[in-house]
């Protein structure tokens, strides 16, 4: 089958570039331009262009702070002292990224708006991804985190005044945001961490004893100053661990409020010092050995009744 032929019209453009002196200047001329574009691209001031979208998007508690950025051709842009404030507890960053990169949505940052983005960045030993989108009323965000190491979490670390923590942890961590009111953001996740284990620990003065966890799992939502804790599960060599229950937040941290029930049982095999440890729990007369305990108080003072 023979198709119809089209026949375009030829593009001339006269004699115009006909003398080699001519072509020399245009071929010079679209030089510099592209070369000006290249270095505009390169040195367009993209703090100055993240700080305003970020003042916009900043109108709750958390903010996020970020110290240089610059153009990273195909990876979007790269972001440098990245960190996470909860102006609540001071400047003690929830979370501090050394580099990342994120892939905005280009139209909308040249307009001073976060539309949409993804970032990329290893941090704490592993990998972090967050997605963010924005509709006209909800704003959501989805993080997946791969092996971070717990020990270099300074926040963490912080509540301690003494000790070690390491282990894996990894997960999904879920945000949605409503415009206008970013106070209440609703955040969901589930949370696994691998070979956690502590020594030494002292915490709100009182020495912990060491305990392993082979593996450790949280699923949680938080909203409005409450954490709700869906299911908390720890298996270790010593002690098996599950509770579950809501903590109100309160400042500082170690005033937040406990409302949880928690089953604690030793090991067939645990050291003695831990089957001791787990004996002299105050439980209910006549409850089981595996009966939830109701933990209240606060985390500095947890009182099991």
């Amino acid at each position: 089958m023979r198709f119809p032929s089209i026949s375009l019209p030829a593009l001339s453009f006269g004699d115009r570039f006909d003398s080699a002196q001519t072509r020399h200047v245009a071929l010079y001329a679209l030089y510099t331009l592209v070369l000006f574009g290249v270095f505009m691209l390169v040195n367009f001031p993209y703090l100055a262009l993240v700080d305003r979208v970020l003042h916009r998007a900043q109108t709750g508690p958390l903010r996020i702070e970020v110290a240089g950025a610059r153009f990273a051709w195909w990876r979007g842009l790269e972001l440098s002292g990245l960190r996470l404030i909860d102006r609540d507890l001071g400047r003690q960053a929830l979370l501090e990224v050394p580099r990342s990169y994120v892939r905005p949505s280009w139209l909308g940052l040249m307009k001073g708006q976060l539309a949409s983005a993804q970032l990329d960045a290893e941090a704490y030993g592993g990998n972090m991804q967050w997605q963010w989108s924005s509709g006209s009323d909800v704003g959501r965000v989805q993080g997946r985190l791969d092996g971070l190491q717990v020990a270099r979490h300074r926040a963490l670390m912080a509540l301690f005044e003494a000790g070690e923590i390491s282990g894996l942890l990894s997960g999904n961590i879920d945000v949605e945001i409503r415009k206008g009111e970013s106070t209440a953001a609703k955040v969901e996740g589930q949370l696994r961490a691998d070979d956690l284990t502590e020594s030494d620990l002292v915490y709100a003065g009182t020495p912990l004893p060491s305990l392993g966890f082979d593996e450790a799992t949280l699923k949680f939502s938080m909203q409005g100053g409450r954490v709700e804790v869906e299911e908390l599960n720890a298996t270790g060599p010593d002690m098996v661990v599950s509770a579950s229950g809501q903590i109100g937040l309160r400042q500082p941290v170690q005033d937040s409020v406990l409302n949880l029930r928690a089953t604690i049982t030793a090991q067939e095999g645990a050291r003695p010092e831990i089957k001791g440890l787990v004996s002299i729990i105050p439980r209910p007369k006549g409850s089981r050995a595996n009966a939830p305990l109701p933990i209240t108080g606060t985390l500095a003072e947890p009182r099991f009744r």
